[in-house]
């Protein structure tokens, strides 16, 4: 860290306080995008009578729906949102093919 000071100070002329808003923000998006696509193990509880949530967030909508596209009926849709401190993994909630 201590070359990269020197180096910016000296060699590119940067002034003091940019130099140090420059690494401070930089070193804040690593972090950001680390924490963001992290991928923690979880446990999973084995039950065939258990639908498990395809991702973390809130849930906000459970609702009866008309799927056109593929299954061409009825179906419940589970709308999930998921904010930017949350894990950005989706898993399958049932086991199928």
């Amino acid at each position: 860290m201590t070359g990269i000071v020197l180096a910016g100070r000296y060699l590119l002329h940067l002034p003091h306080g940019l130099l140090d808003f420059i690494i401070v923000g930089t070193a804040f998006i690593y972090f950001f995008i680390l924490q963001f696509f992290r991928d923690p193990r979880i446990t999973v509880v084995e039950n065939d009578h258990l639908a498990l949530a395809p991702a973390d967030g809130k849930i906000v909508v459970i609702e009866e729906t008309s799927e056109d596209e593929y299954l061409k009926e009825r179906r419940i849709q589970v709308s999930i949102f998921m904010s930017p401190v949350n894990v950005h993994v989706n898993r399958s909630p049932v086991a199928g093919k």
